[in-house]
């Protein structure tokens, strides 16, 4: 009865808490706590987005948004953190990941060259753990299936063509924040927001990426030695970029990676709430520590279901002197 089912599997599992017998999530469409894990050619990928400390005891809800979308062979993964000193931040980056992720993936054809199958299993639930951090929180989950489509003939851009499209995808989603400001009659720093973009082709096992503001973009290698592909630069300390600024393209870094060229084994992007905590020691190799364990946790962790439940765990439970913000974290890696 299966036979029919793709091999492109996405999930979702979001968490709001619940304040006496009201689940806040009921209204609000950016739970606090959220997980995402799936399965593309032979790439994988888990990631999470949490509250932050901070935001928690403001009884403020997560600013962060995170967003994975396919197209073919191509994998879409979208992060921004909408800027806490802006009030309708969270409006920002909401709707930056969704705009700018749309008009990439609009742009490009619908290719599925994959020639090999994959079948992804997971457990309907992981009830009975005992990783769940907080009592009172309400769990809503989301898993979805992508029927295959046969080959089309229609031949992908070239990637100078596609490089195009991100500059192209970042003016397009500042216009779509501005004009929305205009319509709420606000400020367009009410809409402040960073974005961190990557677009990977499975098949060809390459990729291109975006980044406007903190945060991070990182590849690991063999061996699990880090490279760092991007972080914010050109900034004043204190400062960040943002996509609702005039001057955004001044600050907005685009470039490649080739996982066979490179020896990539995974790529991660992370918001400042991880980056801030992983990058920098001491001791001098904390970030080659910190992707080691991290990809050593999720291969072993029986299923990408759990192992995304497992990372959103950890991204909303572990404490660090001075580490408060919301935590937004997406790990895309070889499985085939």
């Amino acid at each position: 009865m299966f036979s029919s089912i793709s091999h492109e599997e996405v999930g979702c599992i979001s968490q709001g808490f619940i304040a006496g017998d009201r689940v806040l999530s009921s209204f609000n469409t950016h739970p606090d706590w959220l997980a995402v894990f799936g399965h593309l050619g032979g790439f994988a990928f888990v990631g999470g987005s949490v509250v932050g400390r901070l935001h928690r005891k403001m009884q403020r809800g997560r600013e962060d948004s995170l967003l994975v979308r396919s197209k073919g062979d191509w994998l879409a993964v979208a992060l921004a953190d909408g800027v806490g000193s802006a009030p309708k931040s969270v409006w920002g980056a909401t709707f930056a990941v969704s705009v700018f992720a749309d008009y990439v993936l609009t742009k490009l054809p619908l290719v599925v060259s994959r020639r090999r199958r994959f079948r992804l299993r997971t457990s309907a639930s992981c009830a009975g753990e005992s990783d769940e951090p907080y009592s009172g929180w309400n769990e809503i989950g989301v898993l979805s299936w992508f029927e295959e489509k046969g080959e089309e003939g229609e031949e992908p851009p070239s990637w100078d063509v596609i490089l195009e499209y991100l500059y192209e995808a970042g003016t397009y989603t500042h216009t779509f924040l501005r004009n929305l400001a205009q319509r709420e009659a606000r400020p367009e720093s009410d809409f402040a927001t960073t974005l961190l973009f990557c677009l990977c082709n499975v098949s060809q096992k390459r990729g291109l990426f975006f980044h406007l503001g903190d945060g991070a973009i990182l590849g690991v290698q063999r061996g699990g030695k880090s490279l760092l592909l991007s972080v914010q630069e050109d900034c004043d300390l204190g400062e960040t970029a943002v996509l609702t600024q005039p001057d955004w393209q001044r600050y907005c870094r685009v470039g490649s990676f080739d996982f066979r060229r490179e020896r990539l084994e995974a790529l991660l992007l992370m918001t400042d709430g991880l980056a801030d905590d992983c990058l920098y020691g001491p001791p001098e190799d904390v970030t080659d520590r910190f992707v080691r364990d991290l990809l050593r946790e999720v291969s072993s962790s029986g299923s990408l279901e759990r192992a995304a439940r497992r990372l959103v765990t950890w991204l909303g439970t572990y404490t660090l002197p001075g580490s408060f913000d919301d935590r937004t974290l997406v790990v895309v890696y070889r499985c085939g």
